[in-house]
């Protein structure tokens, strides 16, 4: 679903910069409609080769994530949510040209536990719902070729349940079921294409372990689904499995997530580490490493095509209790550059930048 974009652009802006005491006039808290959203606003330029939608001649504005969302209260057990989103990445054939529904659907919760049915965020993973808020991002966004663009919701349910919610141990498991697309850019000699690989009849698992040491916990998840691949022909047994960690150590935030997808036609692995340092309260200094890679089986052979090698440093000054600005810079290299490159020439290179503002309410 889309919505023209201009006019509903500029509405969304509009509410994005309200201040918080006008929308708490609007929706008080005996109110069942809730609002939130947030943007982030970046100005991006590449050398070298374009990357990352950033072209490599001059920089761009053209680079920004926008979302509203709006809930439902139905009861004290029930809610409905509704989440627009309208994503620019510069000269990237993934991004969105209006707004569109990112998120809808209906949540139950009972206990300690949760039931969610519709358009919803995929479970696993440290950043899949919040990917693109930049507010609770240490960069631009989360790790790009870790979280791929377009692998964000399930059309399906997520059926989540807290045990020993009270004890310093605690264990959420998550059952999903449904289905989802996967949007992949490929650079070919006469320029980008972008193939969509149909996922269909996924059901995963997802544990996370919360610690008594506050701000850590870790998680495991694994998927199976049948997808189609890139020849047409229907795979079935896909699978995918993933491991994710995080802490928060005083003045130190660190996390890592290693994931591997595999299937008949090819073996896709990815992992990041981010460690971040609180100079001041309002001011954190960034580092981030990402690896991903590509392994295809070939008559002779394995072949192993590095999809992108991404080193990252950056500052993120919190300016306001609701507004991050970001700067960062990224040494890359790979053949997920946005320019075709033969697989037998020396792994292409690029640096980048992003300086960005981040609002939310």
């Amino acid at each position: 679903m889309t919505i023209p974009g201009n006019a509903t652009v500029r509405v969304l802006l509009a509410l994005l910069f309200l201040a918080p005491g006008s929308l708490a006039a609007q929706v008080p808290d005996e109110n069942p409609l809730s609002i939130h959203g947030f943007l982030t606003q970046g100005w991006a330029r590449a050398w070298d080769n374009p990357v990352a939608g950033i072209p490599g001649d001059a920089g761009t504005v053209d680079y920004r994530s926008v979302a509203l969302q709006f809930g439902y209260r139905l009861s004290d057990a029930d809610g409905l949510v509704l989440q627009f989103s309208h994503r620019r990445n510069g000269n990237s054939l993934l991004q969105d040209e209006h707004v569109g529904l990112g998120w809808a659907f209906y949540e139950r919760r009972f206990g300690e536990g949760s039931v969610r049915v519709g358009k919803v965020p995929l479970p696993g993973g440290l950043f899949n719902e919040t990917r693109n808020v930049g507010t609770a991002l240490p960069f631009f966004r989360a790790p790009l070729n870790f979280y791929l663009e377009s692998a964000e919701t399930l059309d399906g349910a997520v059926i989540g349940y807290r045990f020993r919610a009270q004890h310093p141990w605690s264990l959420l498991a998550e059952v999903s079921g449904g289905q989802f697309d996967v949007d992949v850019a490929l650079n070919t000699p006469t320029g980008p294409v972008i193939t969509t690989i149909d996922v269909r009849s996924a059901v995963g698992v997802h544990l996370w372990l919360e610690t008594p040491i506050a701000g850590t916990r870790f998680g495991v998840g694994a998927s199976r689904y049948n997808e189609t691949g890139s020849t047409g022909d229907a795979l079935s047994g896909s699978r995918l499995w993933i491991v994710s960690g995080e802490s928060q150590l005083g003045r130190l935030t660190a996390r890592a997530e290693i994931q591997q997808a595999r299937s008949d036609e090819y073996t896709f692995d990815a992992e990041y580490a981010q460690l971040g340092f609180h100079v001041v309260p309002t001011v954190s200094l960034n580092l981030q490493t990402e690896y991903s890679q590509v392994t295809v089986p070939t008559p002779v052979g394995d072949l192993d095509i590095v999809f992108a090698h991404d080193h990252a440093l950056g500052i993120a000054w919190l300016v306001l209790p609701n507004a991050v600005l970001k700067i960062e810079g990224h040494r890359f290299k790979g053949f997920s550059v946005d320019t075709y490159y033969p697989l037998n020439v020396p792994m292409p290179k690029a640096r980048y930048m992003i300086a960005s503002i981040s609002v939310g309410f």
